[in-house]
């Protein structure tokens, strides 16, 4: 009999954190007014976002002073996991999208890490697809079909008040929005303090 092990190598670690029970119904409303002062974004296709106004809403803008420590306390949690130095953050803003909108391909040039705090969506909303960074290395290999080991893509189910971090140079993208709802994204980067 022929044993098999199995090792899972140079992991790529994306932290998923509920944070229900951490926002409360005031601080989603003074989310969902930054809508007032959104503009058209580069990046997203058909929807709005605060970076030209705001490049930090934690000092930039007045009372976000709640969602820097959380925000703050979950990055703690990603820096002890992959042992890395002390984080701050270096921006933050919202972007908001609805049917028919799209957000591009890319990555967080000069960042660490970065987080994607769902605010506000449907349950049939468009998920976060994370791009493998092997793609380019595999350039020989046919498949007859896709599973966890070969698959070039990783779809992450957006929920209401979930916060997921990653690393900057992870490309990512949202496929174009089927949902008529509103879908409203804290996202921040990181920097070494």
């Amino acid at each position: 009999m022929i044993q098999i092990g199995l090792h899972s190598v140079f992991p790529t670690s994306i932290l998923e954190y509920n944070l229900e029970e951490v926002i409360d119904e005031s601080q989603i409303e003074q989310l969902k007014n930054l809508e007032s002062v959104c503009e058209t974004h580069d990046l997203i296709r058909d929807g709005i976002s605060t970076y030209a106004v705001y490049q930090n809403l934690l000092t930039d803008a007045e009372g976000f002073g709640w969602l820097g420590d959380i925000l703050f306390t979950c990055i703690a949690k990603y820096e002890k996991l992959l042992n890395l130095r002390k984080l701050g953050i270096t921006n933050c803003w919202t972007n908001i999208t609805s049917k028919g909108a799209k957000v591009m391909p890319h990555r967080h040039e000069g960042s660490v890490c970065s987080g994607a705090l769902y605010v506000q969506g449907a349950e049939d909303s468009a998920e976060l697809m994370f791009h493998s960074p092997l793609k380019p290395y595999r350039m020989f290999d046919l498949f007859d079909g896709e599973n966890e080991h070969n698959t070039y893509y990783h779809y992450v189910k957006p929920k209401p008040l979930t916060l997921y971090i990653f690393p900057s140079w992870l490309e990512h993208e949202t496929k174009m929005e089927t949902s008529t709802e509103k879908r409203q994204v804290i996202s921040f980067n990181t920097s070494y303090v």
